[in-house]
């Protein structure tokens, strides 16, 4: 291989010889993730520092109506209480853990999206930020309005059940309204069933208040959360847009 090489820089020269490999080299490169990132525009020390080698990518993917904007959100809270790790004011000024989070916007087409969660994303640090597999969606009706309520628009779709045995029961004992079946069917890690997000507007409190409320997820009896492990690659979130959307199944 070597000669060939040294045989094509004598014959057509370097600069043409690195034309003539950018094709292979396209070909050797790890796309990026899938998906539009925000981070917070201000940046500071305490940050959670980026993996420079992350490993675990779930693409999550489904349906959505035009009449719905919506994104990811991941959140981290700081464990180190120590320096500019912890936020040392009182608690009624908001002292406590530091928090970070930034946003996934996915890539739409038509009525299917797709993005990319990347699980370690980030690192740890010297803050010991509790990097977590959770993600939250928010959602809001394309045409909202000034004065438009959002109630629970944003819901947690996939839950970090690494290292939990899920066999565990879910309900405490003394807990009579808890269920063991609807548990296990609101939040379960079986990739073959979609998570749900059904959203609607409602009547408006009887308040003197202008616009509508939105609401997604109302007194669901479906799978509302998928519960991430260590194996999972692929999440299927389908949303829908009870006020517009005829699809139903």
């Amino acid at each position: 291989m070597s000669g060939r090489i040294a045989h094509l820089l004598g014959t057509v020269g370097t600069a043409t010889l690195a034309l003539l490999m950018l094709p292979l080299l396209a070909a050797c490169q790890t796309p990026g993730p899938v998906g539009r990132i925000v981070t917070p525009s201000k940046v500071e020390q305490s940050d959670p520092p980026l993996n420079p080698n992350p490993m675990h990518v779930v693409r999550l993917h489904g349906r959505a109506p035009e009449t719905l904007d919506f994104r990811f959100r991941v959140a981290f809270a700081s464990t180190n209480r120590e320096g500019d790790c912890w936020n040392h004011a009182g608690f009624w000024e908001g002292g406590g853990a530091k928090t970070f989070a930034y946003d996934i916007y996915p890539v739409r087409r038509g009525d299917t999206w797709e993005a990319d969660l990347v699980v370690d994303r980030y690192l740890s640090g010297r803050c010991a930020w509790n990097i977590r597999g959770n993600a939250m969606i928010m959602v809001e009706p394309t045409d909202a309005r000034e004065g438009d309520t959002f109630v629970e628009g944003m819901r947690l779709v996939v839950g970090d059940a690494r290292g939990r045995d899920e066999n565990a029961p879910r309900c405490q004992p003394g807990n009579p309204r808890c269920s063991e079946e609807r548990s296990r069917r609101l939040s379960n890690s079986d990739d073959t069933i979609p998570v749900e997000v059904r959203c609607k507007r409602v009547k408006p409190p009887p308040l003197p208040a202008r616009g509508t409320v939105f609401i997604c997820n109302e007194f669901p009896e479906y799978k509302t959360t998928h519960l991430l492990q260590n194996s999972t690659r692929r999440v299927r979130i389908e949303l829908y847009d009870l006020d517009h959307d005829e699809r139903q199944d």
